[in-house]
């Protein structure tokens, strides 16, 4: 009975904090055995315009139209690097689409199939944004008008200096884990 006693007045004097704690913790260990993802913010990139997720958490560049509207989507993932200022954004980009294993044209393909040819692929595109045009939809191409590319590596560079990207917008690294972008000084 007096351990009882103690216990009530053990929780009336901040024991009640512990529980929660306790539960907190519970939580946090739950979630973590479940395998969720939790993904690390991602950056602004100016003019409406923003790094976030596609459906398989793969990195894409999306914009906004309207306030409280659903984001569209001018690049999806999976995106490699990035770099942009205050009017382009380029990026490096390797579709997961590219991959026969990652589109269910292989019979019998797994996730880890489509894991392992993107892991081992050096495949990449690029593509140029101009934020400062205006995005127009084109049906035909089911492209924005302001969106550039793909581009293989020799049409990019062509492509740089035909739409007068300054020199020092440059793609400089690769994306490893968090999000790594570089931004001239």
């Amino acid at each position: 009975m007096s351990f009882l006693m103690e216990r009530r007045r053990y929780l009336s004097r901040g024991g009640i904090k512990v529980k929660i704690l306790g539960c907190f913790l519970a939580t946090l260990v739950t979630i973590s055995m479940c395998g969720c993802k939790i993904l690390p913010p991602l950056p602004d990139l100016g003019n409406g315009y923003y790094m976030g997720y596609d459906p398989v958490s793969d990195r894409a560049i999306l914009k906004n139209f309207r306030e409280g509207g659903s984001p569209t989507y001018f690049i999806d993932g999976h995106i490699l690097a990035y770099t942009f200022d205050a009017t382009f954004i380029v990026v490096e980009q390797r579709p997961r689409e590219m991959f026969p294993e990652c589109t269910g044209k292989i019979p019998g393909s797994t996730l880890d199939d489509c894991e392992e040819a993107f892991a081992k692929s050096t495949f990449s595109q690029y593509w140029i944004i101009n934020k400062k045009e205006k995005p127009e939809f084109n049906e035909k191409t089911a492209v924005y008008s302001n969106v550039y590319g793909p581009y293989t590596k020799a049409e990019y560079l062509k492509a740089r200096e035909r739409l007068g990207l300054p020199k020092g917008l440059q793609i400089k690294g690769r994306i490893k884990g968090e999000i790594f972008f570089w931004r001239p000084i």
